[in-house]
């Protein structure tokens, strides 16, 4: 009988290390070097020092055939994915796996130290144990060393105050550490002084880029525009403020599905098997997923016409069954271009999103803030669509999401924990239905505000009668009025029907009148004979008072109205069809 130890490898701090500058191309290489230290180096450290199960150390495709109990391997890689990796080690010659797992830590911990400064990991190691197929133990074993890495995570204290340096040194604009060298013409415009933590994001750009072209190349019409790395060019508007948007979107309740994987195993090698599959159509519906939002934006996208100068616009989806066509007043439609730096060579439009954490359940992409919700919504749906194929997860993964649009220059990281929170917020709106249901949050900040997202919203939407938030709203159709699908007719009503577009002082005035509560709002619609747009039919209500359980029904829609456009492609309600709807 052989002896085994469960080895995982999990990252601790990266929300700051990714998120912890306003340069995207530093933030895209952390995300690149977080993923390599979970992934890539541990397929290549696997490579040079054991005897292994992966069949593509580039890849990291599992060759299910070889498995540590026919005796012939050292490793047996179970799954690696959603920021962390689970491995079987056993070693017949020194009689000792633990010695094998140990070694294995020290090499990944030293390339990762010299490669990736900065990043921290915890790698765990279970007490040997006798190696069975046919028992049930080995869930058992990998949750014991889970939980170990996840009280070291919790009990983490920041490092003790480092030595910056002696004598005289020059501080590094991005960490505050001592700065290293000059960073390079090619890896951004204006060289400046860097730590070696900037240098290893900096130069780990190039290779992340080449990651995210594997997964959107296939799109029609993606080689007429570049990915940009720089945030001013997804958000920049000529004539206008520039917002961005930072999404985050976190699968619901993740660990228990992988925690269900080990409790319904019949045995050990059933649960390796479940558990890499789960890994792998996560990862793939993710990839697909990505895709579909890139491909929408694709079909959006007009190409230049000679009036236009070389300009590519973007134009917003107007669907008929939010505003009748006898009812548009086209001639305020939305539009936008995408940016162009014509001092560069290469002189291609840049998309206005870009990927930084993806690749699994957790996604996190920066893009124009007027496209923030309907990429969200897209991404959100396609996601879940996936999950249910039966080649992939085979179960149905809903998801939580948070948008935070933003002005261009607003700290990234102060942007990115509002959405961190947004995603929380939107995940406890659900309740118990996590399972069958998606929901999704926003917060609009035109100004430099700050404040956790409870203490906003108490100052800022909160009056007598209520919360003036319409959000967090789910994504299905239910019995609420609460869905995306509402909020979009409204908006799309505010902007386009006749009886508003255009009309914003009275936009301006109706926002002021909804602070007021029902009174205020059904004297309003008396002398001023304008009515609200109707939600449903069954709930005429609605449009009559203006407010449903304390909750205002149409504060949000009119201040999304300039920070929401919307994209071509629809779903139909909850059977996951996509439909074309007109542009």
């Amino acid at each position: 009988m052989i002896k085994v130890v469960v080895t995982i490898v999990d990252t601790v701090g990266i929300q700051d290390y990714i998120f912890g500058s306003n340069r995207l191309r530093e933030n895209i290489g952390a995300s690149y070097l977080v993923e390599q230290a979970t992934r890539g180096w541990v397929y290549q450290e696997l490579d040079k020092h054991f005897k292994h199960n992966v069949a593509d150390p580039e890849t990291g495709e599992i060759d299910r055939q070889r498995k540590v109990e026919d005796g012939e391997l050292t490793a047996e890689l179970i799954y690696a994915g959603g920021g962390n990796t689970t491995i079987l080690f056993y070693c017949p010659e020194e009689g000792d796996p633990k010695a094998a797992a140990k070694k294995f830590a020290w090499e990944l911990s030293t390339r990762i130290l010299c490669e990736a400064p900065g990043l921290e990991i915890v790698i765990a190691h279970s007490e040997p144990f006798d190696w069975k197929p046919d028992a049930k133990d080995l869930y058992s074993e990998v949750e014991k060393a889970r939980e170990f890495t996840t009280r070291k995570k919790r009990s983490r204290q920041a490092t003790l105050t480092p030595l910056f340096g002696l004598g005289v040194t020059a501080e590094c604009a991005s960490t505050g550490l001592v700065a290293a060298q000059m960073s390079r013409k090619h890896q951004e415009p204006e060289p400046r002084l860097v730590s070696r933590e900037i240098i290893a994001k900096l130069d780990s750009r190039d290779d992340a880029k080449k990651r995210l072209v594997e997964i959107i190349s296939g799109i029609e019409g993606y080689e007429k525009f570049r990915l940009s790395d720089e945030l001013d060019q997804l958000g920049r508007i000529g004539g206008e403020e520039s917002y961005i948007a930072v999404v985050h979107i976190d699968g619901n309740e993740m660990g228990k599905l992988f925690s269900e994987c080990g409790k319904s195993a019949t045995d050990n090698r059933n649960y390796i098997e479940k558990v890499r599959q789960l890994s792998k159509g996560v990862d793939e519906a993710s990839r697909r997923a990505i895709r579909a939002m890139y491909r929408s934006l694709s079909a959006h996208i007009n190409p230049p016409h000679q009036k236009t100068k070389g300009q590519w616009p973007i134009k917003e989806a107007v669907p008929e069954k939010w505003v009748a066509v006898e009812r548009r007043d086209l001639s305020q439609r939305k539009q936008f271009d995408l940016f162009q730096d014509r001092e560069k060579e290469d002189r291609r439009p840049c998309w206005p999103v870009r990927p930084i954490v993806y690749g699994g359940d957790d996604v996190t992409f920066v893009c124009n803030g007027q496209l923030g919700l309907s990429l969200a919504e897209i991404y959100m749906r396609e996601f879940t669509r996936q999950t249910t194929d039966e080649k992939l997860c085979g179960v149905s993964i809903h998801t939580g999401a948070g948008v935070c649009i933003v002005k261009v220059h607003y700290p990234f990281r102060r942007a990115y924990k509002l959405s961190e929170a947004l995603t929380g917020s939107a995940k406890s709106s659900l309740g118990d239905d996590k399972h069958n249901a998606s929901a999704i949050d926003w917060h609009i900040s035109a100004t430099g505000l700050g404040g956790d997202v409870g203490s906003i919203r108490k100052r800022e939407y909160t009056v007598k009668q209520g919360s003036l938030l319409m959000r967090p709203v789910r994504l299905d159709r239910n019995s609420e009025w609460r869905t995306l699908e509402n909020f979009n007719r409204l908006v799309a009503r505010f902007n386009y029907d006749t009886d508003w577009a255009g009309r914003r002082n009275k936009l301006k005035e109706l926002r002021e009148v909804l602070r007021g509560g029902i009174e205020v709002v059904e004297l309003f619609l008396r002398t001023s004979g304008i009515s609200l747009p109707v939600l449903d039919e069954s709930k005429s209500d609605l449009h009559e008072k203006g407010w449903k359980d304390r909750r205002c029904v149409y504060f949000d829609a009119i201040e999304a109205m300039d920070h929401h456009f919307l994209l071509k492609e629809a779903v139909d309600g909850d059977s996951g069809r996509t439909t074309e709807v007109e542009v």
